[in-house]
């Protein structure tokens, strides 16, 4: 399928703003976590108090950042999977694979959406 030079650039921009976001959530959201959790268990450890909300805090960070890379990795096709199976299969065998690793992502994600 070709593309149009509209289409190529929607997609151009849509590649840089994912890259951008991508990049805020990896140099600034990940070691503002990283901070957080450092000081909250230094303040723990040596004067037996923590930072009010930390861990909610903690847990709002680690979305932040795992939203904001989620796109970026869609856009340039990205999955976890296993390569040690995945990466011998060739043909329709790595097509049956993706076919039932995306089934099995759809029903959980109707699990958790049912729960």
């Amino acid at each position: 399928m070709r593309m149009t030079p509209l289409i190529r650039g929607l997609h151009h921009l849509a590649f840089v703003l994912t890259r951008l976001l991508h990049l805020a959530g990896v140099l600034l959201f990940m070691p503002a976590l990283m901070l957080l959790v450092t000081v909250d268990v230094v303040m723990r450890y040596f004067f037996n108090t923590s930072i009010e909300g930390g861990t909610e805090i903690g847990q709002l960070l680690l979305l932040v950042v795992f939203f904001a890379s989620m796109p970026y990795c869609t856009l340039r096709y990205g999955h976890v999977y296993m390569e040690l199976f995945y990466k011998p299969l060739k043909g329709l065998a790595r097509r049956v694979a993706d076919v039932l690793a995306a089934c099995a992502g759809l029903s959980f994600a109707v699990a958790l959406t049912w729960a």
